[in-house]
């Protein structure tokens, strides 16, 4: 077994990152709630009817997901990431862990609530 499937925590990871994005969850409704996908959208709708998607935990095979799809459109909250962060950093607004990090989960947390500030000053939220 390699050293980093040894030390994985998937599902300590999982949970962990549900807990970041449920402390925001008061502004926001779930889409999806499973043991892989837990999903949160604004309670505004996108042009298309759908709702505007905020974030994801998702569980993959070697991996957890952390998605804040709102961040594609707000560089400006992705320039000062810090760095232990941005090591997780996968594309514009992915972010992957492989276990519960509470440095990295306390940063998720800053940056999610960065997101939700900004998405309420636009309206959008």
């Amino acid at each position: 077994m390699a050293p980093a499937a040894a030390t994985a925590d998937l599902d300590g990871a999982f949970r962990a990152a549900r807990a970041v994005l449920e402390r925001h969850l008061h502004s926001l409704q779930v889409l999806f709630n499973t043991p892989e996908n837990y999903t949160l959208a604004s309670r505004r709708r996108e042009p298309q009817g759908l709702p505007q998607a905020f974030g994801a935990v998702l569980r993959r095979k070697s991996h957890v997901t952390v998605e804040l799809p709102p961040l594609a459109r707000l560089p400006e909250l992705t320039r000062a990431l810090p760095a232990e962060l941005k090591a997780c950093q996968q594309g514009k607004s992915s972010f992957t862990l492989t276990a519960p990090d509470a440095l990295v989960l306390a940063q998720l947390d800053q940056l999610a609530r960065a997101v939700l500030l900004r998405l309420r000053q636009d309206g959008q939220a």
